[in-house]
């Protein structure tokens, strides 16, 4: 699998010399996760099937059944067309409106090395 490589923001990494930076194998599928918990799903025209559309939990209770809602979406976004075929998805309260959440799935590139991403959620104004 190969990609072009994002900064956490979005923006496309250049490099020294002006080419466009790449991204491959464990690199590239953890990017395209952050990519997906970060898009609401249908805004993106050319992969209309892609993103976890959390701003919808925007304004809910910090508590577990919110966690447990979270948890869900994110699964189906990170399986939905197989990007990953079993991932672990944990969502915790870190603060009052924060949820802390955490992915992780086997590697594609050596065996038995996990892959961890992590990302947050302020339940009042989104990602």
């Amino acid at each position: 699998m190969i990609d072009i490589k994002m900064t956490n923001e979005g923006e496309l990494e250049i490099s020294d010399t002006g080419d466009l930076k790449m991204v491959y194998g464990d690199e590239q599928v953890a990017q395209e996760v952050l990519f997906r918990l970060k898009t609401t799903l249908g805004d993106w025209t050319l992969s209309p099937h892609v993103g976890a559309s959390l701003e919808r939990f925007i304004g809910q209770p910090n508590i577990p059944l919110t966690h447990s809602l979270i948890e869900n979406e994110v699964l189906k976004a990170l399986v939905r067309d197989n990007l990953l075929l079993s991932p672990s998805v944990n969502a915790v309260a870190i603060g009052e409106h924060e949820v802390f959440i955490l992915v992780e799935f086997g590697s594609i590139q050596e065996d038995e090395r996990v892959i961890q991403i992590q990302s947050g959620l302020d339940l009042r104004k989104g990602l």
